[in-house]
């Protein structure tokens, strides 16, 4: 009963104009109601003439102007809520929120270093110091950041997968496994860190632990739809593309508009010639994302498998809108117009190529390999080949 409590505020300021109190609660009133300006106005009131509690009353100013989208303000007044309190740890994250909302990590960095120069101790300043650096894609200086949290906080289990994702961002996938293994003998086992492992193993090309890992992280989250993903990559790699498909369909059920799944999918439809579906599933794929490349080029291609040259040519030109700096657009268009039997489009679109990127014209044999035996098509190659490039290992490089 909103109007009721501010109409009984009314009269105990009457009676007691100097209560600071009662300035707070009508701020978490107005906050309440969404009346946000009001409420940053109550609670300015609250700052004057206090100095209890001046953390938590900074710290709902910058909750309003979270509320109202003006991060600036924000961070200004939960800087000030540390500067007062910096055992205050609920402010130390939302500095870092509010920074990447207004994609200022540097803002944190700054005033965090100076922070932590007064208090070397505060676990979560060096923390929320390793998630700003991994902002900024500083993930050295992050993992150090996180390494002083666990020198601090040895049971810090979230430090300790921050720094095995920054240690798997630089490639380095054995200390990555070592750090995602600390946080599991500090934390009850959850799905996503099994698919951090099961990432790692994948990428080091070790596929029966990724499926190990994968499978566990399915056991432990059933909603995961990364670990599905995974999976089903995993065993599309081994041709059991039926068990792909069923692993894909069961994510896209957690998360139906993710459009690199989709993607996937309609890969494996293609794989088992189902290629109607195939081509809805690239359809809706691009419903959702138009700045996949591949996508598109496998959507033409779908058409150009039941020499469907013209519909082909017509959703790469679609695509091209899209990727007007890719030269495999126009090599692939040459493929189809080639193929179409068209041979001054196909000719016209090839010089436009060799001109852009001459090396990138090996993946013209690799989708259709006899063009390496036509001697009228090399002979034009070769009179746009710049000095000195050794075309004959190019031909060889697509045979591979």
């Amino acid at each position: 009963n909103t109007e009721k409590a501010l109409r009984i505020l009314k009269e105990v300021e009457a009676i007691d104009p100097y209560n600071r109190d009662i300035f707070r609660t009508r701020g978490d009133i107005y906050s309440q109601l969404q009346y946000y300006h009001e409420a940053i106005k109550e609670y300015q009131k609250a700052i004057d003439d206090t100095e209890e509690n001046l953390d938590e009353i900074y710290s709902n100013i910058a909750y309003e102007y979270e509320n109202l989208h003006n991060y600036d303000k924000a961070l200004e007044y939960l800087k000030k809520a540390i500067d007062f309190n910096p055992e205050n740890e609920t402010a130390l994250f939302e500095l870092s929120f509010c920074a990447e909302m207004a994609e200022k990590p540097q803002v944190v960095v700054d005033f965090l270093v100076k922070f932590l120069d007064r208090y070397p101790y505060a676990k979560s300043g060096w923390f929320n110091l390793g998630l700003a650096y991994s902002s900024l894609l500083e993930h050295e200086k992050a993992i150090d950041a996180y390494d002083y949290v666990i020198a601090i906080d040895e049971t810090f289990s979230t430090a300790y997968f921050n720094k095995g994702n920054a240690l798997a961002t630089l490639e380095r996938y054995d200390e990555a496994l070592k750090s995602y293994r600390e946080t599991l003998a500090f934390e009850a086992p959850e799905g996503l860190t099994y698919y951090y492992i099961g990432e790692c193993y994948e990428k080091m090309n070790e596929p029966e632990r990724a499926e190990e890992y994968y499978r566990l992280a399915i056991e432990a989250d059933p909603a995961s739809s990364d670990a599905r993903v995974g999976l089903g990559c995993i065993l599309s790699e081994r041709g059991r593309h039926t068990d792909a498909i069923s692993l894909f369909k069961e994510a896209l059920e957690q998360n139906p508009n993710d459009s690199e799944t989709l993607y996937l999918l309609a890969d494996e439809y293609m794989e088992t010639t189902e290629i109607e579906i195939a081509k809805g599933c690239y359809e809706k794929s691009l419903s959702f994302d138009v700045t996949n490349p591949d996508v598109w080029l496998d959507y033409s291609n779908a058409f150009a498998e039941e020499n469907d040259y013209d519909r082909a040519v017509e959703i790469l030109l679609k695509g091209y809108e899209h990727h007007y700096e890719s030269v495999d657009f126009k090599y692939r268009l040459f493929d189809y117009f080639y193929n179409n039997r068209q041979k001054e489009a196909a000719f016209t679109v090839l010089a436009e190529a060799l001109t852009l990127d001459f090396a990138a014209l090996k993946q013209i044999f690799e989708y259709t390999p006899l063009l390496r035996d036509d001697e009228l098509l090399l002979d034009f190659i070769v009179s746009y080949r710049p000095a000195d490039f050794d075309f004959e290992s190019l031909i060889d490089e697509s045979k591979d």
